[in-house]
């Protein structure tokens, strides 16, 4: 047993022995505590953000429009529904130029077709912005909001507003390698006892010869004798002369289909 005098103070030996062991439990204990603190920091660090949890789980949804074409009684198989990306500002002509089926006119507030239907001037397409129909032109630069609803429709201009609308039926012309700029589909006011004659000639401008065997002109272009035509009524097909004195009924499909 010894004794160490420190300023003047004799210190024995176990009381050094005794601080050196309390210093060693001190810095064993600092370092566990330092250890338990890097390991909570890496934990935190890779822990995912409560908020981006749930931006994973419910990501924020798209807002959408609704475009629905719908051709009624006049073109029953002409229905279609688009959902398209709402954009701030979006107008209702913007939308119906990105819907993919409507194409504007020159002037972009009113609508030549729908998809590759066209209607006769007896007929017009309407639109409904949230059940209203836009019936002036400016309305067509009126801005969409996220969930609104567009519905293009079929209707009949008629002089007298409390006529019922009268049936159409299509008419799809393909012009071939000859006329290929008159190829479209165009739904067309029917009309009592209107013949088969009566459409190619008024609506079509096709010119046949007298036996109604053989296309003369088209508008105002000459044919020669290797052009013909085929003329078809929901699918079947009519034989030159008699079958173009056929009355045409509500709802019936006429295809004229011109070679070469």
């Amino acid at each position: 047993m010894y004794a160490v005098e420190i300023e003047g103070k004799k210190v024995s030996e176990g009381m050094i022995n005794q601080t050196l062991n309390y210093i060693r439990r001190v810095q064993r204990r600092g370092t566990l505590i330092a250890l338990l603190l890097l390991l909570f920091t890496a934990a935190c660090s890779k822990a995912p953000d409560q908020n981006d949890m749930i931006s994973e789980e419910n990501p924020v949804p798209t807002p959408k429009i609704a475009i629905k074409i719908d051709g009624g009684s006049y073109i029953p198989n002409l229905s279609e529904h688009i959902s398209l990306e709402w954009k701030s500002g979006m107008t209702v002509s913007e939308a119906l130029k990105q819907s993919g089926s409507v194409k504007l006119a020159e002037d972009n507030i009113t609508i030549a077709s729908v998809g590759d239907v066209s209607l006769d001037s007896k007929m017009g397409w309407g639109i409904l912005l949230n059940d209203e129909e836009l019936r002036k032109p400016e309305s067509m630069e009126s801005n969409v909001q996220p969930s609104d609803s567009i519905v293009v429709f079929v209707k009949r201009h008629d002089v007298k507003t409390n006529a019922v609308p009268s049936p159409g039926f299509t008419l799809r012309i393909e012009g071939g390698k000859t006329v290929p700029e008159i190829t479209n589909s165009y739904v067309v006011s029917w009309q009592e006892q209107m013949k088969v004659s009566d459409l190619v000639g008024e609506f079509a401008q096709i010119q046949l010869s007298s036996d109604g065997a053989e296309v003369t002109s088209i508008g105002k272009k000459k044919l020669d004798s290797s052009v013909t035509v085929n003329i078809k009524v929901n699918d079947k097909q009519l034989q030159p002369g008699e079958g173009m004195e056929q009355i045409l009924e509500p709802d019936d499909r006429v295809e004229l289909i011109i070679s070469p």
